[in-house]
């Protein structure tokens, strides 16, 4: 009855390679496990037909809802009639006294290994399993006819404009009214952390890798800049020469008068030495 009555704890942990495995667990206990051996060492018979498989390792996606289904774990009372039926029977009314029922879900945290020996690979789109390529590349089947693939442009919930951009230092959209606001158009996905292609193209159909403006202004911006490089050191290197030249006539001009100097002293013993012999 702790289900229906309090917060509970559900916890999956998933490890990838040889030794790995996917445990669920409840309040700390575990309740279920599948070892990675199972998976890359299973039993065999005589013909060994069960394939050897690697443990799972691709992205996957974690969807929370009640699971609700025609029988819900259990059969319900009087289906396809009303819930209380001839209102006679004792359980079956407090069965239907419960409804409407919730699912409540205080936090949802999720951890990731990011220390050297770990294998598991960081993000939604990691380089060991380029999920957005993927789906680009397999895009039918995301979409079909009633339900193709369209560019997002905001709207995704948020509590400040934190959750709205990729970087506190670069502003990419705004929380407005607890939804996402992207700026321009240049900016898309629900949280305004995504940018359209130079064709115009969304990233959703053309590879971006990296956040940021489009690849025009980027470029722009780059040539600028190595422009504005090459001149201050042409500059730079003009002006040295400049002083160089000025501090080199300097020092001829104050060796000559020395020369001088230095002439004439050596010709007056010359003279002196000369008039005592005669």
């Amino acid at each position: 009855m702790a289900a229906y009555l309090d917060y509970l704890v559900y916890q999956l942990e998933w490890v990838m390679g040889n030794q790995g495995y996917v445990r669920w667990m409840l309040e700390g206990h575990p309740v279920f496990e599948i070892p990675a051996s199972a998976i890359t060492n299973p039993p065999q018979d005589a013909k060994k037909s069960n394939p050897v498989k690697i443990m799972i390792e691709e992205p996957m996606y974690m969807i929370f809802n009640a699971a609700l289904s025609s029988t819900w774990g259990t059969k319900p009372p009087n289906p396809g009639q009303p819930c209380r039926g001839d209102g006679k029977d004792e359980e079956t009314n407090r069965i239907c006294d419960s409804f409407p029922m919730y699912l409540k879900i205080d936090y949802i945290r999720i951890y990731q290994d990011t220390s050297a020996t770990s294998a598991m690979q960081v993000g939604c789109d990691p380089k060991s399993h380029p999920t957005k390529q993927w789906i680009q590349d397999n895009i039918e089947a995301y979409q079909d006819r009633d339900n193709m693939v369209v560019d997002v442009s905001g709207k995704g919930f948020c509590q400040s404009h934190d959750d709205c951009t990729i970087a506190n230092s670069i502003t990419t959209g705004w929380c407005v009214n607890q939804r996402c606001k992207c700026m321009g158009e240049d900016w898309i996905g629900p949280r305004c952390t995504s940018t359209r292609s130079v064709a115009g193209m969304s990233v959703s159909r053309e590879a971006a890798s990296a956040y940021g403006p489009p690849l025009y202004i980027s470029a722009t911006t780059f040539g600028v800049l190595f422009l504005a490089t090459i001149v201050v050191m042409w500059s730079t290197t003009r002006s040295d020469r400049r002083v160089s030249s000025i501090r080199q006539q300097r020092s001829l001009g104050d060796a000559a008068p020395a020369s001088d100097s230095i002439a004439t002293s050596s010709e007056a013993p010359q003279a002196s030495l000369k008039h005592s012999m005669e």
